[in-house]
Parts: structure tokens; sequence; C-alpha cells
């Protein structure tokens, strides 16, 4: 298989980067999904934005030290300072930024407590928006609680273990008397 037909490591599609209360105003965390290292950080007006953690100048990782300001990034290795389309902004020492200096950004959806953002390995927007639970702002539910749990895998596998009972008992010694796989529109549910 060459490269280019070689197909993608990750799907196009929305994938969640972290919980909206995970990231406050005006702070910025440091975060590596689908292959590459990123930032994820919200501006004092309140949006969360997913960008490229590496600077263009020399390569300094933005997620490690860099400043949330107003609604940009700052570098802290040269104090370069990125708007949230990526492009640079400032740069404090020149009278003139270049062209090409910006850092690459990417469309985000926040709901349902989440902050995802699209992939897609053809450059596309995104095409279909996340499915809103109407629940989530109801006052009159009780807010969940999620648990986190790594995983050093690809997306992928956990799709593929999840539907695969054969190794349940090779792999986790545990023996199944009952698997089903329900799917109802966006929901899946597993029964063991």
């Amino acid at each position: 298989m060459t490269e280019s037909t070689a197909p993608h490591r990750y799907p196009r599609g929305w994938f969640p980067v972290g919980l909206s209360t995970e990231v406050p105003a005006g702070e910025l965390r440091s975060v590596h999904y689908l292959g590459r290292q990123m930032i994820v950080y919200r501006g004092e007006d309140g949006v969360a934005r997913v960008s490229d953690a590496y600077c263009p100048h020399l390569g300094a990782d933005i997620g490690v030290g860099g400043k949330v300001e107003g609604d940009c990034v700052r570098c802290p290795f040269h104090a370069w300072k990125f708007g949230p389309d990526g492009q640079c902004v400032e740069v404090p020492y020149a009278k003139r930024i270049p062209p090409r200096a910006r850092i690459g950004s990417y469309p985000v959806d926040e709901c349902n407590g989440f902050i995802f953002v699209w992939n897609d390995p053809d450059g596309g927007a995104p095409d279909y928006q996340i499915p809103r639970l109407p629940e989530w702002d109801d006052p009159t539910w009780s807010r969940w609680s999620p648990d986190r749990l790594e995983i050093k895998t690809h997306p992928r596998e956990i799709v593929e273990n999840v539907a695969d009972k054969a190794h349940f008992a090779p792999i986790h010694g545990t023996h199944i008397d009952v698997f089903a796989n329900e799917y109802n529109g966006y929901e899946a549910v597993q029964i063991i």
C-alpha cells in the first residue's frame, strides 16, 4: 500500500477533546489528539477554541507556558501573538508580521458539556452538527459527573473491541453468556 492509497489514520468527524468545565475563560490546556499536539483555550469572549500547539517561528510549544490574552494566545518563547483564526497578529519586536505566520485552527462545537474538534483529512468544513441533548440545559435534570478513562489507542480500536465478543475470554479472562449491541440512532448500548 502506498502512502497515497493508505487509509487516513483518523476519520472525518467530531472528536471530544475535553469537558467544557476543564477550560475556564482565560486558560489554555495542552492536549494530544488525532496524532498531533494541540491547545484548547477559551478567550475572554467565552468561546472555546482549538489550535495547533507549535509556534511557526521556532517551534515552541504554546501549550507549555503560553498565555491567553483577550481572545488570542501568546507564545512563551518570543511572545508572538495569534488571533482566534490562528493568524499572527503581533510580533512585539518587529514592525512587520510575516504574512504566512499562523498556527492551524480547527472548527469547534461546544455542546452537551464537551468541547469537540472537527477533523477532516481532506481539509473539508463540518457538514453536520452534533446532536444537542435538550435535557443538558434543563434545570429539572441532574448534572452528570463524568469519569475519565484514558486509553492510549486509536478510537477505532475501542469500537472494534466493543463488537468483538471472542476476545473477552482469552484477553480479559472473562466468560460471557449474554452479548448484544443495540443501536438506536446516535445511541449505542452494549448488554453483557
